[in-house]
């Protein structure tokens, strides 16, 4: 009977550690993925400061810089969908996540092409449907 016991007792263990590394696998995808979305945004937002104050505020931006942030932002965009098909269980969340960034950079550069062409009218159209899927991104990336 004590042997029983005690195959039982270390069954439990080896269940509970392996439930633990997974946990900690989970935490560090999650982690990673996070800094990933992060540096997106990070990247995209600076973008479209600069895209304003060049095109609003008339200072004089470096092309290459914006590109540079753009790419910043794409490659992010990439590496996190790489990640979150590799983890099922999050996929669906971080797939819609990078969509969603992904039409908001393409987006600013919409709105950015369309105002410094003088279409002021289609900017505020392109800027408005962007918002929306802004507002969506934020809601999902509160879910994380």
């Amino acid at each position: 009977m004590p042997v029983l016991s005690e195959l039982a007792l270390a069954a439990t263990l080896v269940k509970l550690q392996n439930e633990a590394r997974a946990d900690r696998h989970r935490a560090d995808v999650s982690r990673e993925m996070v800094g990933l979305l992060n540096t997106a945004m990070t990247a995209h937002l600076e973008r479209t400061q600069l895209l304003y104050l060049s095109t609003a505020g008339g200072l004089n931006i470096s092309p290459k810089k914006l590109s540079e942030l753009a790419n910043k932002s794409a490659r992010a965009i990439e590496k996190a969908e790489g990640l979150a098909l590799a983890n099922p269980q999050e996929c669906a969340l971080f797939i819609r996540i990078n969509k969603l960034l992904r039409s908001v950079v393409t987006g600013v550069t919409r709105v950015n092409n369309s105002y410094v062409a003088g279409d002021k009218m289609q900017a505020a159209h392109d800027w408005t449907s962007m918002q929306n899927r802004i507002d969506e991104l934020m809601d999902l990336s509160d879910q994380l």
